[in-house]
């Protein structure tokens, strides 16, 4: 499946951004398939800046590679695994100026966006792209024997996120998240 939202309830079941905007968590079901499946929700920082740069970049298949010669600005420290990225402005298509996880982190040259089908097949277009990175909201393992619970977390009056994102979740497990 994909995730999806209806009304407040939202169906998590892949890594992704589930929400670019804020949201009051009211509570979080998780539902594992078997023993150590985990469910990672993070939601990124929008005051703390890793990367803030222009660049001439090719994107194939969710890869986006720096072309400036020597720029080598997409380090893994710069862009972790986790992180978001916010693509602003350029001369590509605006279907990309938005923000986007980073599934694999930066090689000097090289990013890979997750899921690769939300950026696509661009040649040698300038792009400026801010970097956040990632804080720990939600993080979950399943220790107890196979399909034998599910987990709930209730926040009392509701848990505030500037934004949401799925890092990890571990096939055919899913979490139903309520939000207000």
């Amino acid at each position: 499946m994909a995730n999806s939202v209806y009304q407040g309830v939202h169906y998590v079941d892949t890594v992704g951004i589930i929400s670019k905007i804020p949201l009051y968590i009211q509570a979080i079901l998780y539902y594992p398939n078997a023993v150590t499946d985990i469910l990672d929700l993070n939601f990124w920082d929008e005051s703390s800046v890793a990367l803030d740069s222009f660049m001439t970049a090719t994107a194939s298949s969710g890869t986006v590679t720096d072309g400036d010669t020597g720029h080598n600005v997409l380090t893994s420290t710069a862009c972790p695994d986790g992180s978001v990225v916010q693509v602003l402005g350029g001369n590509g298509s605006a279907t990309y100026h938005t923000y986007h996880l980073i599934g694999t982190a930066g090689n000097d040259d090289r990013i890979v966006i997750t899921p690769t089908s939300t950026w696509g097949n661009e040649t040698s277009k300038t792009y400026r792209f801010k970097v956040f990175p990632q804080r720990a909201f939600f993080n979950c393992l399943q220790p107890t024997a196979t399909n034998t619970h599910e987990s709930k977390f209730q926040f009392f009056g509701g848990q505030y996120v500037p934004n949401l994102i799925c890092e990890g979740i571990t096939a055919s497990s899913y979490a139903i998240i309520y939000t207000k």
